[in-house]
């Protein structure tokens, strides 16, 4: 009798096991201490740790409207067709 492979990948699937994922933000101490929330779930377990130390990010600042009319402005203009606009538009900004 010939299996389907979908039929083979179900069976697969139900024998792996459901890993149990926990992700905490916590702040490593001065002196080098890790302190865990309390969750019981762990208590006599040996859980795996990673450690992904996150960089700092810059903050870009709010897009104002200044902004928007500074970039789009040119764009539309209602005495011309507006496909060829968009088109020299483009043209000009990416040369």
């Amino acid at each position: 009798m010939r299996v389907s492979f979908f039929a083979t990948f179900v069976r697969v699937i139900q024998t792996i096991k459901v890993m149990e994922a926990y992700k905490f933000k916590i702040k490593i101490s001065e002196s080098g201490i890790i302190s865990l929330p309390f969750e019981p779930s762990l208590y006599g377990q040996n859980p795996e740790i990673i450690i992904f130390p996150k960089t700092k990010t810059e903050r870009k600042r709010p897009y104002s409207a200044k902004d928007f009319l500074k970039k789009w402005s040119g764009i539309i203009k209602a005495d011309k067709d507006l496909d060829t606009d968009k088109h020299d538009y483009l043209k000009n900004k990416h040369q």
